[in-house]
């Protein structure tokens, strides 16, 4: 005779009313090793969802609010697994909404981190306690900003969660919806009145976090606010060092404009002008934003002299200027611009001899009159469109520049260069080089890394294209991850214990690199989960990061040979979809 547990797993009604009919314990019997319920496992992902069996059992009377092992209980697991009339019966049935688990999640946090927000509204006008805090004191809406679920974040706002609480580590849940480009409930949490400048324990702001997030429609909305732009964070960055270092010059004039101040240094010794000498730190930034940030940074007043003074990482840079650190980036761009500022004659008599200001200085580069010969066809109209308005000056100018010297066909200027640098610079957009990203675990003696080799090559032959860093990893490696990501549709997750344990760590790890840039440039719809190893089989086990971007996912079995064969079709499908 078939186990309760198997009853459920094979969708059998009739036999599960059977069974407990001759024997009322089985109602509430535990039913696996982790002590669920027959409801936990009738609502359960792993027993296939049986809501039909789950609705009976609750019918007939079952305990609704037993908790397994790991203090789950009904209401939870059906707010996690996609169960939402399950959920809503359990609700009306009286099911204590605020249980917390053993790592302090309420249903409500569960729902808001599970893409659920009918479920999250029926706790919500149940009387659900929306403030509560888990063990990292993250609240519903701190979990709502971070999986992105704006529909709850708002309604959670419009009930009235308090705000500027504080996880374990500081972030408000403004800071969240930065870091994780939600700028619709960063928007309405500033409209609510968020604290703005509230630190997190390594002194970040919000306006930091949209800066190195590549948001800056917030950061517009929190300079706009009244944020604080020269707060520096632990490690002496600023809001403006980042907008340079993440190609973000929007962003970066608007601090300038609001008299951010530019020659700050950071504890490493650079300066805003240093970090933007660099080459793109990601591969959808471009030089040409780059460069209108070192433009607007020198037109502002930036010191070209300032050295890179201090750092005890990278001591080869002390003594650097921001030429020399364009020079070293290999910055063709930069080395231009700044060489003709510093060393040109024509860059000397404007800004030195004649005091003009250095936005003339940047009209003149941008119109390519950067040598005598250039500047030898100009008349007092060119200078005038050019930005001299002293006529003294002028003529100053135009004796000092022999106009009888060698003569070019005159053309009509275009419009001033202080124009030019309103303008918008848009990332140019392309398609994605990969079908999938690869990341695992090596294990030990590289065992799941021979695992997932034979998993790669036979995606391959079905005709997909992989980043797998069997065969990627060169040079820069953090480099080669965040390229292989950015330019992958999907990225394929291999889940092992033991990766969740680096996922965990505070230590570097290249693991905890790709699934963390992973998380920040992909959703989780285009993350797939493909466990290989079966003690992870039971997802209320996982945890950390695992646990909060992927817990809620539907994953691939290949914890055996023969699962891989059988499942392989599905993780193609997932691929392609």
């Amino acid at each position: 005779m078939s186990s309760m547990k198997e009853l459920i797993e094979n969708g059998d009604l009739a036999g599960v009313q059977l069974a407990v009919e001759n024997d009322p314990a089985l109602l509430d019997a535990t039913v696996t090793s982790r002590k669920h319920s027959p409801l936990m496992w009738a609502l359960h992902s792993e027993s296939g969802g049986q809501p039909a069996i789950a609705q009976w059992l609750i019918k007939r009377g079952a305990k609704i609010d037993l908790q397994q092992n790991g203090g789950w209980t009904a209401l939870m697991i059906a707010c996690c697994y996609d169960q939402p009339d399950t959920a809503q019966m359990l609700i009306e049935r009286g099911a204590k909404i605020d249980l917390q688990e053993k790592e302090g999640c309420t249903a409500l946090m569960i729902a808001c981190r599970n893409a659920q927000p009918a479920i999250a509204q029926w706790l919500i006008e149940r009387g659900a306690k929306i403030d509560l805090q888990n063990k990292k004191e993250w609240t519903a809406l701190m979990l709502a900003c971070w999986c992105d679920q704006p529909d709850t974040a708002q309604m959670l706002i419009e009930r009235g969660a308090k705000i500027d609480l504080q996880e374990k580590e500081g972030c408000t849940a403004l800071m969240i919806a930065c870091r994780n480009a939600q700028p619709a409930i960063a928007q309405w949490l500033i409209e609510r009145g968020a604290k703005i400048d509230l630190q997190n324990k390594k002194e970040w702001t919000a306006l930091m976090l949209a800066c190195w997030c590549d948001q800056p429609d917030t950061a517009q909305m929190l300079i706009e606010r009244g944020a604080k732009i020269d707060l520096q964070q632990n490690g002496g960055w600023t809001a403006l060092m980042l907008a340079c270092l993440y190609d973000q010059p929007d962003t970066a004039q608007m601090l300038i404009e609001r008299g951010a101040k530019i020659d700050l240094q950071q504890n490493g010794g650079w300066t805003a002008l240093m970090l933007a000498c660099q080459k793109p730190v990601k591969s959808h930034h471009t030089a040409e934003g780059l460069l209108r940030c070192i433009k607007l940074l020198y037109t502002a007043g930036a010191d070209l002299n300032l050295k890179h003074g201090s750092g005890k990482y990278f001591r080869f840079f002390l003594g650097q200027t921001a030429l020399d650190k364009a020079r070293y980036s290999n910055r063709a761009d930069a080395v231009a611009f700044l060489s003709f500022v510093e060393t040109s004659k024509v860059a000397r008599v404007l800004g030195g001899e004649l005091e003009q200001p250095r936005s003339v200085v940047l009209a003149f580069y941008e119109e390519g009159l950067r040598t005598t010969r250039s500047c030898s066809v100009l008349q007092h109209e060119d200078l005038v469109n050019l930005g001299m308005t002293s006529s003294l000056k002028r003529r100053l100018f135009l004796q000092r520049f022999n106009p009888s010297a060698v003569q070019l066909p005159r053309q009509s200027l275009p419009k001033r260069a202080s124009q030019r640098i309103a303008r918008v610079l848009l990332p140019p957009s392309g398609t994605s080089r990969y079908d999938a990203f690869l990341t695992h675990d090596w294990g030990e003696d590289g065992a799941n890394h021979e695992v997932v080799s034979s998993v790669n090559a036979r995606i391959r032959d079905a005709g997909k294209v992989t980043w797998f860093d069997g065969d990627r990893l060169s040079g820069n490696i953090i480099q080669q991850i965040t390229e292989g990501i950015e330019n992958s549709r999907k990225v394929v997750v291999f889940i092992t214990e033991r990766y969740m344990h680096k996922l965990q760590g505070d230590g570097e790890d290249y693991c905890k690199d790709e699934f963390l840039a992973a998380t920040r440039v992909r959703k989780s719809r285009n993350m797939i989960s493909v466990i290989v190893d079966p003690t992870m089989l039971d997802t209320s086990l996982w945890r950390g990061p695992l646990q909060l971007k992927l817990g809620g996912n539907l994953y691939i079995d290949f914890t055996t040979p023969a699962k891989r064969v059988e499942n392989f079709s599905q993780l193609l499908d997932r691929i392609n979809a």
